[in-house]
């Protein structure tokens, strides 16, 4: 007993007042906090990733030790930023500073589990080990003991150790069970042990002090054919609950929208317009949670509607349904014409799907794959990859090449001109991985210029573009492009290990080039016949892995055939 008079005394000497009116007050700071915190999650799940940064840093200088905002903060930071990393190193500073510290552990074990979940790979074991390290000395702590198990329960999770996850959570249940998180955890473990009624009972506890965190419910009242539901009493109970919440929060956005993603999770359609109705009412602006993951950038004019994403879905399963008949291919989007209206985007992705399916060997119809990509073009004017695809087009039929390389200009400076954003890199991917990507890009608009410009006759200015582009991109077709434009100047070495490296990687006019370095082979070697073993060899300097059928992995085409120059043909 005189060690609870102890702390109680130093808990009024921290807190002055009295220690009942003091525990009162926190709960209600810290349901406030909850719910704004809940409220940056929305803005989240709506796309508006400046904005939730923007909450939860202003909540960060009203609370600076509450963990879950700092939680949160760590999840925004690593995956907008696209760098989990950075996040370790911030709260390792903090440590450092802090010279230890059960908080300080605790922020840093768990900014080391989110790099961990950025990171692409499999979990590194010494950065678990640093982990339990900072949670074992958090655990420790009455403090920061409940994160530090909750911390725990996502490490089990990640991996997928079951056993791990109960020992947590029983720990964090035997510390606080009212704590929401804890609640929501507890929720989860007991769908999946399907025990129904138990996880309905929590829930009802969620809804009644912590309304905002709704959505969490819809493990509970989630039907399927294989799982169970509660009993018809607590789902009557459930229900009306719901049914109060909605006319005592019926202005407050922040629950409207939990529970909106509530109804949407069980397939309450009616439930989804009606809140959603009102949301709009009470805010003109207001948007649904996105339907894509909000860590990943839209596609170009916005978010894609019901009607596109059903469009989209059509298209796929066509291509998938016709993949190895180009014919059945283009008389299947001839059909599905008519149905491709609805939006310029939308048509403009069906005709350039139509466009490269009219450019198959089988078909050859290049007339009307130009077409199709130039009425794409016109639909989206400021799409830099569709006039890239229209120029390159118009390179290898040597048609419209003066208006070509107008439109090559105007993309590679609409490409060059984009807006950098962190999200433009692929979750887990490093900055240097994005920058090959880029670089690869670019690369292939490069070449279309010097492809126009070789099909124009200005063969040395190609040959300049070209050799950029090979600089950029490690293409295959790329090589042969500059190997013909340096034949045409004269440069038969130069030309020769490009037309090498075209059929070691592998390229478009496969035949032509293997022709052209068959005519510079006889010119400059000694042994007869031997293009091939000097090929296989340059893979090999390459590191090229060779498929069954001799060629390397890389020669897929990436890009319709075209003509190209024949042994012989050379600029004056």
């Amino acid at each position: 007993m005189a060690w609870m008079l102890a702390l109680m005394g130093s808990l009024a000497a921290l807190f002055p007042g009295s220690l009942e009116a003091r525990g009162a007050a926190a709960v209600r700071a810290d349901r406030a906090a909850d719910r704004e915190l809940a409220e940056a999650r929305q803005q989240r799940d709506r796309g508006q990733l400046e904005q939730a940064m923007s909450t939860v840093l202003a909540l960060l200088k009203e609370r600076p030790e509450d963990f879950a905002v700092h939680r949160f903060y760590m999840e925004l930071a690593a995956t907008s930023r696209r760098n989990g990393g950075l996040v370790e190193a911030e709260y390792r500073h903090f440590l450092e500073q802090e010279g230890g510290g059960s908080f300080a552990s605790l922020l840093h074990g768990a900014a080391t589990l989110t790099a961990e979940l950025t990171f692409r790979g499999p979990l590194r074991e010494q950065r678990v080990r640093q982990i339990e390290r900072r949670l074992a000395a958090a655990e420790a702590d009455p403090k920061t003991a409940v994160w530090a198990h909750l911390v725990a329960i996502d490490l089990a999770k990640l991996q997928r150790s079951l056993p791990r996850i109960k020992q947590a959570l029983n720990a964090a249940v035997e510390l606080d069970s009212s704590h929401p998180s804890v609640r929501v955890e507890q929720l989860q473990l007991l769908v999946l042990e399907e025990q129904l009624d138990a996880a309905a009972d929590i829930c009802l506890k969620l809804l009644q002090d912590s309304p905002w965190r709704a959505d969490a419910c819809g493990a509970v009242m989630r039907s399927s054919e294989r799982r169970l539901l509660p009993s018809d009493a607590l789902q009557e109970r459930l229900q009306n609950v719901l049914k109060e919440l909605e006319r005592r929060f019926k202005r407050d956005k922040v629950v409207l929208q939990s529970l909106v993603e509530l109804y949407r999770d069980i397939d309450d359609r009616k439930g989804t317009r009606r809140l959603e109705a009102s949301l709009r009412a009470l805010h003109k602006d207001w948007q649904p949670p996105l339907r894509r993951n909000p860590y990943m950038t839209p596609l170009r004019g916005g978010e894609l509607s019901d009607e596109e994403l059903d469009a989209l879905q059509s298209l796929r399963a066509l291509s998938e349904g016709n993949d190895e008949d180009p014919w059945a291919l283009v008389k299947a989007l001839q059909a599905l014409d008519g149905e491709m209206n609805g939006s310029p985007r939308i048509r403009a992705m069906y005709l350039r799907q139509k466009a490269y399916a009219l450019r198959a060997k089988e078909v050859l119809d290049r007339d009307g794959s130009r077409a199709a990509v130039r009425e794409a073009m016109e639909l989206l004017p400021d799409d830099p990859h569709i006039i890239n695809e229209w120029a390159y087009m118009s390179a290898l039929d040597k048609v419209d090449l003066a208006q070509a390389l107008e439109a090559i200009d105007k993309a590679l400076l609409m490409l060059l001109g984009e807006n950098f954003a962190l999200l433009e890199l692929d979750p887990g991917e490093s900055f240097d991985e994005w920058e090959g990507d880029r670089s690869e890009s670019v690369g292939a608009f490069i070449d279309t210029r010097g492809w126009v410009l070789y099909q124009l006759g200005r063969h040395e200015e190609a040959a300049r573009d070209l050799e950029l582009a090979s600089l950029l991109t490690s293409d295959g077709t790329v090589q042969g492009h500059l190997g013909r434009a340096r034949y045409a100047v004269g440069n038969d070495d130069g030309a020769f290990h490009n037309l090498l490296r075209a059929l070691a990687l592998g390229t478009e006019d496969q035949q032509q080039v293997r022709d052209l370095a068959e005519h510079l082979y006889q010119k400059q070697h000694a042994v007869p016949g031997g293009l091939q073993v000097l090929v296989d060899e340059t893979r090999r300097q390459l590191g090229i892995v060779v498929d069954m059928d001799g060629g390397p992995e890389s020669g897929t085409l990436q890009r319709p055939e075209g003509a190209s120059l024949r042994p012989g043909e050379r600029s004056e």
